[in-house]
């Protein structure tokens, strides 16, 4: 079978998108989308039709939305400390280079707890603060990671 580049340009941006979708430094879905969208207009939309780009769309914002409001949800039950989002991120990155994948949690999880510690809220609200960041970081990853894989395999099965 021979694959044009266009083929194997998007495989490689689905590829690296799911790869994006457990690596915090990669934006996930928004490659894996990109790359089924690519394919779309290289077939004109004959394999991957219209609906199940839409359906890819509407999943990717649905799990932003939803991982947005369920660690908003959560650090509101917990009484969560504030910690700007690019402490967490920058967190995710340091940790993972420094610590591997159990970095990409236990960073952040630290830093919040450090954060709790310094800003003088308590020992017990630090964990429950961090607590409810790693819970929503796991479902939100877990999520993102079920689409990019969906996304993935779309796209495996219309190249191949």
């Amino acid at each position: 079978m021979d694959l044009s580049g266009w083929e194997i340009l998007c495989l490689l941006l689905a590829v690296v998108g799911w790869l994006g979708s457990i690596l915090p430094a990669l934006p996930g879905l928004p490659l894996s989308l990109a790359a089924l969208i690519g394919y779309g207009i290289v077939t004109d939309f004959a394999v991957i039709g219209t609906g199940t780009l839409l359906l890819a769309g509407l999943l990717t914002l649905v799990n932003y939305f939803v991982g947005y409001l369920l660690g908003a949800r959560l650090a509101r039950r917990f009484g969560q400390v504030e910690v700007p989002a690019w402490g967490i991120f920058i967190a995710s990155i340091l940790g993972s280079m420094v610590m591997g994948p159990i970095g990409l949690l236990a960073a952040p999880i630290l830093v919040v707890l450090a954060r709790a510690l310094v800003v003088g809220a308590g020992l017990q609200r630090g964990i429950l603060s961090a607590l409810a960041v790693a819970g929503s970081m796991l479902v939100e990853v877990m999520m993102e990671w079920l689409v990019a894989t969906w996304i993935l395999i779309l796209l495996l099965r219309a190249i191949f």
